[in-house]
């Protein structure tokens, strides 16, 4: 009997992750911010990216030197662009950059 196994690549297990985006939808009003739930492995800066459906990036939210060792952390984003003005309902991305490792997931905004 021949048994197939196939061995994944490695960077498929990594322990950097963009974990949860929630509430998902993020509803404007109802809701005071979406909270970004991401792990990382070592020490690094972390760069996070609101990301309209055109492309435009609307939010830049950047830590510096986050600690080393298997942690999870939130970051909150209230629904305001980078001029402080309120985003219009609409499917964004979240963009996380971590050194060399990148992610990224869809949400829904919902202004009613």
């Amino acid at each position: 009997m021949n048994i197939g196994v196939k061995i994944k690549d490695i960077n498929e297990f990594r322990k950097d992750n963009l974990r949860v985006i929630y509430p998902n939808p993020f509803i404007i009003g109802e809701h005071p911010f979406v909270r970004i739930a991401f792990s990382m492995e070592k020490t690094s800066d972390v760069t996070l990216l609101i990301i309209s459906s055109n492309g435009r990036i609307v939010r830049k939210i950047e830590k510096n030197n986050m600690s080393e060792g298997l942690h999870q952390y939130d970051v909150v984003w209230d629904g305001l662009s980078e001029d402080n003005t309120p985003v219009p309902s609409g499917i964004y991305l979240c963009h996380l950059r971590i050194a060399d490792f990148s992610n990224t997931k869809k949400f829904a905004v919902i202004r009613r």
